[in-house]
């Protein structure tokens, strides 16, 4: 595992292309414990929450709703081009027990040239996926993928060894000194735009959190 590194969130555009252009996941460690996940909400991410998993955990639930609702977040975020931003919190939500080629790949941390491949990331789709294409599904040249957390620099490598696969992962601490315009962030930023960067709208978002 690479050694633990730090950037200030007004880099984080630049964290994200970096890791995307090396096919590593970054492991966002926040240390507002509220802000990172909050810009990848307003920046248009699918967030799958860690929090939710316990929750379906303790409940009891079917293992394959558990296993359905990480599949359709990671669809969706491939199909349209988000980051799909796995919001750890304050819990080490236990990951790596659902990994299944049918739903979510382990592949998705640790291979993703290979996850990428259609005869593998086809595997995670179903029907209605592909009704408004035609049974095509195409990745999104923008889908990528994070994990963040809520844990100190020092607790992420203990907490978390069991939940993720940190080996394939770059573990970054982000640094946040910026005061937080969530609710006064302009609404009317075209943060849809097909033909707009997804990492160019994180970059938009930074401006007008700053």
């Amino acid at each position: 595992m690479a050694a633990i590194k730090t950037a200030p969130l007004q880099e984080l555009p630049a964290v994200l292309e970096n890791a995307k252009a090396a096919g590593r996941i970054p492991l966002l460690l926040d240390a507002s414990k509220s802000k990172v996940d909050t810009f990848f909400q307003y920046s248009n991410g699918q967030l799958l929450e860690g929090k939710w998993l316990v929750k379906l955990q303790i409940d009891k639930k079917p293992e394959e709703e558990i296993k359905e609702y990480m599949r359709g977040k990671l669809v969706n975020a491939m199909k349209y081009g988000q980051v799909l931003a796995i919001a750890m919190t304050n819990t080490a939500a236990n990951l790596a027990g659902y990994f299944d080629p049918a739903y979510f790949p382990q592949e998705v941390f640790t291979d993703q040239a290979t996850f990428l491949k259609e005869e593998n990331f086809m595997k995670v789709t179903r029907k209605p996926d592909t009704a408004d294409t035609a049974g095509l599904f195409i990745v999104h040249k923008d889908f990528q993928v994070v994990v963040t957390s809520h844990f100190a620099v020092e607790d992420a490598t203990e907490f978390l060894a069991d939940s993720l696969p940190l080996s394939s992962m770059d573990i970054i601490g982000i640094q946040s000194d910026w005061v937080d315009k969530t609710m006064n962030m302009n609404m009317n930023m075209n943060m849809g735009d097909s033909n707009t960067s997804y990492v160019r709208r994180i970059a938009l978002t930074v401006k007008a959190f700053s």
